[in-house]
């Protein structure tokens, strides 16, 4: 389904570089709070969403990936 709107596959990621917008597949932990987790609605009878970790929480994962396993990416 994505690779129909135009993402392409990346390790973990699908990247849609038209738009700017990667996806990342997170492993089976999570690094931030589960508190902080939003369900974003995709449609309007609630059947299809998403999980969404908070802002802080990513700005914390990506500070910490480049810092204590220097993941080039993270560096963009």
């Amino acid at each position: 389904m994505l690779r129909d709107l135009g993402f392409t596959a990346d390790e973990r990621h699908m990247v849609n570089e038209a738009h700017e917008i990667a996806i990342k597949f997170p492993d089976d932990e999570l690094a931030g709070s589960y508190k902080k987790v939003k369900v974003i609605n995709l449609d309007e009878q609630g059947n299809l969403y998403v999980y969404v970790i908070s802002p802080e929480d990513i700005i914390m994962d990506r500070l910490r990936a480049y810092l204590y396993w220097r993941e080039g990416y993270s560096k963009k």
